[in-house]
Formats: C-alpha cells, sequence, structure tokens
C-alpha cells in the first residue's frame, strides 16, 4: 500500500509519525484480496485553534447579559483526513481530537467500519449474505 502522511500548520513528532504507521499497517489485514499497488492512502493532519467567545475584553463587554455558548476546553485541535483511493470508490474519513493521536485513532476507526461495508457490498466472498442469489429469485 502506498500511503503519504502530511502535516499542516504543525510539525508531526517521531512517535505520532510511528503511531500513524502501525495504523496504516493495520489496515493491510482488512485488505488481504487487494493489489498493494492498488491502493493508495493520503493522510492530512492539520492542526488549527478555536477561538472561544469569552476569551477577549471586548467579547466579554459585547455579549454581556446575552446567552453565550461555553467557552471551548481545548483551545487546539488535530484535524485528520484520511483519504483511500480504492477500485470502485473512494473512502473519505475527517475527524477532530484534541491531539495527534486521538484524532488519528478516531479516523482509523471510522475507515475500518466503512472498509468493512465497502467489501460487504462490492465482494461476494465477503458479504454476510451465503449465497446473493437467493435474496432475489428470478420470476418473482
Amino acid at each position: 500500500m502506498k500511503y503519504t502522511i502530511t502535516a499542516k500548520h504543525s510539525v508531526l513528532s517521531e512517535t505520532s509519525k510511528a503511531y500513524a504507521e502501525k495504523q496504516v499497517r493495520k489496515l493491510d489485514q482488512f485488505l488481504p484480496d487487494f493489489p498493494m499497488d492498488g491502493v493508495i492512502l493520503d493522510i492530512v493532519i492539520e492542526k488549527y485553534h478555536k477561538r472561544s467567545l469569552e476569551s477577549t475584553k471586548k467579547d466579554k463587554e459585547e455579549f454581556k447579559g446575552k446567552e453565550v455558548r461555553p467557552s471551548i476546553d481545548h483551545p487546539v485541535y488535530f484535524e485528520v483526513t484520511i483519504k483511500m483511493v480504492l477500485p470502485v470508490k473512494p473512502l473519505v474519513v475527517t475527524k477532530l481530537g484534541k491531539s495527534v493521536d486521538e484524532a488519528v485513532k478516531l479516523g482509523f476507526l471510522k475507515l475500518q467500519r466503512m472498509l468493512q461495508q465497502y467489501k460487504g457490498k462490492h465482494f461476494k466472498d465477503v458479504s454476510e449474505y451465503y449465497d446473493r442469489k437467493t435474496i432475489r429469485k428470478e420470476g418473482i
């Protein structure tokens, strides 16, 4: 499997990079029948800041006495976008986390669920039904 890991607005530590590579290797058990050169995986990790409405003095004065959203518990978030290009259709997952590892973990869990659905729909051998011909018989 070909994969790329890209970080935007941040630098990934070696441990975070190793954790993402470990998650990529876990996906190989879900893809035993695919040619490894045909599967492309792009992982984009982006760091961004969320600003709370109550964080600045100007905002406090402006929204005084009004119903205000609660302040954000963690001002720095990481967004992981995982795109897996497969023969029939690509699978795209976007998840948020408070740390790089949390976002990567949530993204790969979602991708594994989507991959199971993909295999059930597009491959007869992996389907939950014993024989797909019994679902709808001819002449009925």
